[in-house]
């Protein structure tokens, strides 16, 4: 059965938005095989004020270099429209008006009418200015978290949760696994402050973000089973390292091979390290049980099954993905003998 879209457009200010009243397909929630991006430079602004309780705006400039790989005479990527303004659209060094891009308020997709075919094989430019706002009801995309220090006075920091959805939220980018590329940040920020990046910049090879309840653990206040957790979480992290941004896979279906590894490593890692914990051991009463159980469920989703929506993406971080997706290749280790598994994988790295 065919449905029917009935739209409306309001032009505000700088920014077109397009409102879409009727159910879409699946397939308009995701982006046309039409591009392969190179790199990303991306400038961000972050003001005093975005450091206190009175503002939560920072500006930013993404520049995308990318080519087409078939012939098309417009641009398709994301931009979610209540947490990104638009102000400059410049494509190939020429300005592109307000009225030739949209910004799709279901979808989030941001559609740039160039006005002429593109030439295939060429790489181009497109610089997007624009003010954004820090997100403080959730902690995705850019977003503002604080503390109190030993004084009692409230500390702000921002910091950033992309996956699976939400780096739309930070800047305009191609926010679909299979069109990743290399990101050049600079920031922009108050003398005082520091920047933390997840690369080897900073002196760090690893800032993974999470909850400090996930990190932090005292010896004379934390059970042996706190210090367990949180030394699987670094674990689990670390295995991102590999598994998920290294070899990522190409659509958020198959989820459970990401979060699936992640989940057998923290176990299995940890055991080479600290054997006298049996995580080994363990991996069957905490993640086996637990993927019987929630395999039982009626409403229980296969391994790998249809994702279109960013509900449907959030859906997937499921106990199917991480503990039957763990328990899965716990399986195949089994059959395959732990020194062939190794091997494999080790073999299968080494050829990226």
């Amino acid at each position: 059965m065919a449905h029917r879209h009935t739209t409306v457009i309001f032009i505000l200010a700088a920014k077109t938005i397009l409102l879409v009243s009727a159910q879409l397909r699946p397939e308009d929630y995701r982006l046309p095989e039409l591009y392969t991006p190179s790199s990303y430079e991306i400038a961000l602004d972050l003001a005093a004020e975005a450091f206190t309780a009175s503002s939560n705006e920072f500006s930013g400039t993404v520049t995308i270099r990318f080519s087409f790989i078939n012939i098309t005479d417009y641009i398709a990527l994301h931009s979610q429209h209540n947490f990104i303004t638009i102000s400059k659209i410049t494509f190939n060094s020429t300005e592109v008006l307000s009225g030739n891009y949209s910004i799709n308020n279901v979808t989030d997709i941001l559609t740039i009418n160039v006005g002429h075919a593109i030439t295939t094989g060429i790489t181009y430019d497109l610089v997007i200015e624009y003010t954004g706002v820090l997100s403080t009801g959730d902690m995705y995309g850019l977003y503002k978290s604080s503390y109190v220090d030993s004084n009692g006075l409230t500390k702000y920091l921002v910091t950033t949760q992309f996956a699976a959805t939400f780096a739309r939220r930070a800047f305009p980018c191609f926010d679909e696994p299979a069109l990743k590329t290399t990101f050049d940040f600079s920031v922009t920020f108050p003398t005082g402050l520091n920047v933390l990046f997840n690369t080897q910049q900073y002196s760090s090879v690893s800032n993974a973000t999470t909850g400090e309840s996930a990190l932090l653990w005292d010896q004379n206040e934390s059970s042996n089973r706190y210090q367990q957790r949180v030394v699987t979480v670094v674990a689990h992290e670390l295995a991102h390292q590999w598994f998920g941004n290294l070899i990522t896979f190409k659509w958020w279906s198959e989820i459970f091979l990401n979060e699936g590894f992640a989940t057998y490593f923290e176990f299995h890692i940890t055991h080479e390290v600290l054997p006298a914990w049996e995580l080994d051991k363990q991996f069957v009463i905490e993640e086996v049980h637990q993927a019987l159980l929630g395999d039982a469920l009626e409403n229980a989703h296969a391994l790998q099954s249809p994702t279109t929506t960013p509900a449907e993406i959030s859906s997937k971080f499921s106990i199917i993905s991480y503990s039957k997706g763990g328990s899965v290749l716990r399986m195949v280790e089994h059959f395959m003998r732990l020194d062939n598994f190794r091997a494999g994988l080790q073999r299968y790295l080494n050829q990226l």
